[in-house]
């Protein structure tokens, strides 16, 4: 398992979709809504533990994100 560091904001994520992998898709200004499993401040872990056994993460969160997607998209997943 890989773990990454610098966390992605959806509009540099879909941003980068759309440029590698021609993502297309809509921004409306709907309400997202109630969500299901209640409110989060963050979607990203904020847990460093790791690091103090000398772990660094080798890819930001967006380049593992596109290398996994091309990955799935090859069918190599």
């Amino acid at each position: 398992m890989t773990l990454y560091y610098a966390r992605v904001y959806k509009p540099t994520l879909l941003a980068a979709m759309q440029e590698k992998f021609g993502l297309q898709y809509e921004i409306t200004g709907a309400a997202a809504g109630v969500n299901a499993t209640g409110g989060k401040p963050h979607y990203y872990s904020l847990n460093t533990r790791a690091a103090n056994f000398g772990y660094q993460p080798g890819l930001t969160s967006l380049e593992g994100i596109l290398q996994e997607m091309k990955l799935k998209l090859r069918g190599e997943y």
